[in-house]
């Protein structure tokens, strides 16, 4: 018989075990009444014609079992008999086996959260793409790093590589459209793609079409756009007939042509609203001279492989190309490099990085599991050591201990499917706890964590593992004693026992040590980022991001209208300060016009000009920041257009070109505008917290005019102004859509968000280990007072104060805490060096942190040893000698 007969046939006898089981019985009975109606027929009495029958029988029970045997059903009677006893046994002890599912589960859940959101960041393809598996990115790299935009013409270039079937390009990120559809006018985020786009992706539209190559030419730019599938039912309602359907953008007519299927938002992680033609972007924005500058870099490429071609010979290609270009045009920073790589949501480096703190919340995670698996093992051990009677009692009777590790193995995976379920459980409530933590962007996110068949997988495979390593060594340790020692006290096997007890708790120990020391350095880490001076206020101010032309202002009529809405901002009650600025602090973005030449002081390195960051603002700005100025004035509404270009430094470019402060009255040239410095700002915080100083300039809106702007106000703190800021631009032009609403807080979380996380994420998990080190330490102890209840009634009838009594069991636990903190910190010492890139202001080996872990579990073992010290101490020797 064929091994797959055999499962098949196996299968079927535990499908149909009882039907079986029936039929059995029903024909041994059958048999059994035959034979004594025969004994009967020959004259014997009804009772001894039933003992005639059976002894004729043989023995029912082994019958029974080579029948089972004989249809392949003995494995799954063993199966089910062992499963009864592992829940009856759990049953008798429901603390052990409660707290032992409980410790698992959190192990699991929270290693099944992290490796939740990482399957859906990092290893998740873009929903709604056809052979996902041969699309790549492609985008420029400086010096090797990066994953940076290039030109149109350098996309045309690209697209020839000959291992590419097509090529299709995308601006990155979406960018802000005003959407108006029977005069109603709402923002939107909008791709702004190639005509091939859907086609390389091969997506599917669920209404109408896609635009096409033929949509997206110079010569006849088409103004069409198609909807996602969610924003058609946000803002459509759903609606089938939108299908050729015109609405404005930002003032233009465009037709709606098609509707994504659902679920398709792109190939990255940022989701537009909707997508329109590159072509039909740029004569919309009025910028034709991309498609023909190189210096203009705003694309990134989409390929779709050819069937046989590998992500790698395209980047040898692409490569070669870039390399022929630079040769032809050196000074494009676009042609440095090329980076080719499998889409993922995450494109770039910002997959790495990604990848490696998802590592570390894992590492984190997993650590508490090895916690709570080493402390499930030492309660499963003294189970053991309970039940040893017993198991030498079947194994006298016979019971092979094969079949004992079996039934204690079965005991284990019973516990640790338990355990698995609630960790899915706690998984799931994990993943929205940590996903409500996302801050408030200006873009929407596609990103849908869910415990799908890959992470179920996952999360089952690690239970049953966990199940059968923390059953292994009690099982072994149950079954390896001789008959007669263990039937009476084995003191030798009790001994042993308490060393690997001990051992467990002190690797127990160890891990918890080297988890409080992360949590420590996390939650230093968000003390030290909180503590940062920024150079600006941070609370009590309110942010309402627009796009001035996305009303169809031009710069002259932006520059009146921003004036406008800023002195109506400023009349609304509670507002104390307001004013208008191109960038956010901390956003992580910056604006630049160019390098700067100064008459007499050259830049380094022999570069065309200084670097530096810019700002767009209006008079107001620094006082509603709180931005102080070292020297000169702050711009006023003097410094307009026609008037002299002036602008403020911040202190860090000053000092690096001039040497001092003292900088009023300096020029500079940046392109063919000269620009009179009328004063310094002090230093602040702009990319991000950790940023080294930086050049910065700010220049007034209305000589620098930038549509995209934010309107900053200053309250009062007890007045709540954001329903008065929207009313106000609803009222000031319905057509201007704002584009974000938050505050100062929500504009800054995002710079602290990892270290934010990481704290959350490794504190509590911290508590969790250091909750088990505290039950581990106590059952260890409990367990050990126990033990040498003669000997300590002994020690107390011999003259043993109550202190000394409880000055040894406290020992015990300090001892055993001792070693463990030593093995933690030591490990500490090496592991946390890898933490390096994610700490904000404070060393891998920072003393405190190490030294507040070792502290804190000092204490945490001195807790836990006190309950059964003290009930050793208070124990009656007469009781105590008494005691087996």
């Amino acid at each position: 018989m064929s091994f797959i007969a055999r499962m098949m046939r196996r299968v079927r006898a535990a499908l149909f075990f009882r039907r079986r089981e029936r039929e059995m019985q029903e024909e041994m009975r059958g048999h059994l009444e035959q034979a004594a109606e025969r004994f009967a027929a020959r004259g014997l009495s009804g009772a001894d014609a039933r003992i005639a029958a059976r002894r004729e029988f043989g023995n029912a029970t082994v019958i029974e079992s080579h029948a089972r045997e004989a249809r392949g059903a003995l494995w799954a009677e063993s199966l089910a008999t062992d499963t009864r006893l592992a829940l009856r046994g759990l049953r008798r002890t429901p603390l052990v086996a409660v707290v032992a599912v409980l410790s698992i589960g959190i192990g699991v859940g929270a290693t099944t959260a992290i490796v939740t959101i990482a399957n859906a960041l990092l290893l998740e393809s873009p929903a709604g793409v056809g052979h996902a598996d041969r699309v790549v990115s492609i985008g420029s790299t400086r010096q090797g790093h990066g994953f940076d935009t290039f030109s149109y013409t350098t996309y045309t270039d690209y697209a020839r590589a000959p291992s590419l079937a097509a090529m299709a390009a995308m601006d990155l990120e979406p960018r802000a459209f005003s959407v108006v559809d029977h005069d109603n006018g709402q923002a939107a985020q909008g791709g702004v793609v190639s005509g091939n786009f859907f086609r390389v992706l091969e997506a599917r539209p669920a209404l109408g079409r896609f635009f096409g190559a033929g949509d997206d030419t110079d010569a006849n730019p088409a103004s069409v756009v198609v909807l996602s599938d969610r924003y058609w039912r946000k803002r459509f309602g759903g609606d089938s007939s939108v299908v050729g359907r015109t609405v404005d953008l930002n003032g233009s007519p465009f037709t709606i042509v098609g509707v994504a299927a659902p679920g398709f938002e792109g190939p990255f992680v940022i989701a537009p609203d909707l997508w329109l033609p590159l072509h039909a972007w740029a004569q919309l924005s009025h910028s034709r001279s991309v498609f023909t500058e190189r210096e203009s870099v705003w694309l990134i490429g989409i390929g779709r492989l050819k069937p046989g071609r590998t992500p790698s010979q395209a980047q040898i290609e692409i490569g070669a190309i870039a390399a022929r270009l630079r040769t032809a045009y050196p000074k494009e920073s676009d042609l440095d490099g090329v980076r080719v790589a499998p889409v993922s949501l995450i494109p770039g480096d910002g997959h790495a990085v990604v990848g490696a703190f998802m590592l570390v919340l894992f590492v984190i995670a997993g650590l508490v599991l090895v916690v709570a698996a080493a402390n499930v093992a030492g309660m499963l051990l003294a189970r053991a050591v309970g039940r040893r009677r017993e198991i030498a009692l079947r194994l006298a009777l016979g019971a092979s201990r094969l079949r004992l590790v079996r039934q204690l193995a079965t005991e284990s995976v019973v516990l640790g499917l338990a355990a698995g379920a609630a960790g899915l459980v706690l998984a799931h409530w994990l993943v929205t706890a940590l996903m409500s933590l996302q801050p408030k962007l200006p873009v929407p996110l596609r990103v849908h964590p869910a415990i799908d068949a890959r992470v179920l997988a996952f999360a089952t495979c690690l239970t049953l593992l966990v199940a059968v390593l923390v059953g292994t060594l009690p099982a072994l340790e149950s079954v390896r004693p001789d008959l007669v020692p263990a039937l009476k006290i084995d003191t030798g096997a009790t001994a042993r026992r308490h060393r690997v007890r001990s051992v467990l708790l002190v690797s127990q120990l160890g891990v918890s040590m080297l988890l409080l020391v992360v949590a420590g350095l996390f939650g230093r880490s968000l003390v030290r980022a909180r503590a940062v001076d920024t150079g600006f206020t941070a609370h009590s101010i309110d942010i309402v991001s627009l796009d001035l032309e996305l009303a169809g202002y031009d710069s002259v009529r932006g520059v009146t209208q921003a004036h406008a809405l800023l002195e109506e901002s400023r009349t609304l009650p509670g507002v104390t300060q307001a004013a208008l600025s191109a960038m956010l602090p901390l956003s992580g973005s910056a604006m630049g016009f160019g390098p700067i030449a100064i008459d007499g002081h050259p830049a380094p390195r022999g570069e065309d000009g200084w670097t530096a960051d810019w700002n767009v603002v209006t008079p107001g700005y620094f006082e509603t920041l709180g931005v102080p100025l070292v020297a000169g004035r702050a711009f006023t509404d003097a410094d307009r257009a026609g008037a002299t270009n002036v602008a403020i430094l911040n202190e860090t470019f000053a000092k690096r070109v001039f040497g001092t402060t003292n900088v009023v009255g300096q020029t500079l040239r940046n392109a063919n505008r000269v620009i009179t410095v009328v004063g310094v700002a002090r230093d602040a915080k702009y990319r991000s917290l950790d940023e080294a100083p930086l050049n910065y300039i700010y220049v007034p809106l209305a000589q620098f005019y930038q549509p995209a702007t934010n309107l900053m106000v200053r309250t009062n703190r007890e007045r709540f102004v954001a329903p008065l800021l929207r009313r106000l631009v609803a009222r000031f032009d319905p057509h201007l859509p704002i584009l974000n609403q938050q505050t100062i807080e929500d504009a800054t979380a995002f710079s602290l968000f990892p270290q934010r996380l990481a704290a959350l994420v490794s504190g509590a998990l911290g508590t969790v280990a250091l909750a088990l080190a505290m039950l581990g330490i106590y059952g260890v102890i409990a367990y050990t007072v126990a033990q040498r209840t003669r000997e300590i009634g002994v020690r107390v009838a011999l003259g043993a104060t109550h202190r000394t009594i409880l000055a040894m069991v406290l020992r015990q636990g300090l001892v055993l805490a001792g070693i463990g903190i030593a093995i933690g910190l030591a490990t500490a010492l090496l592991v946390t060096r890898l933490l390096a890139d994610f700490l904000f202001g404070v060393q891998p080996t920072d003393v405190p942190t190490f030294a507040g872990a070792a502290a804190l579990l000092v204490i945490v073992a001195l807790a836990a040893s006190w309950v059964p010290a003290r009930r050793a101490a208070a124990s009656d020797p007469m009781i105590s000698l008494r005691a087996e």
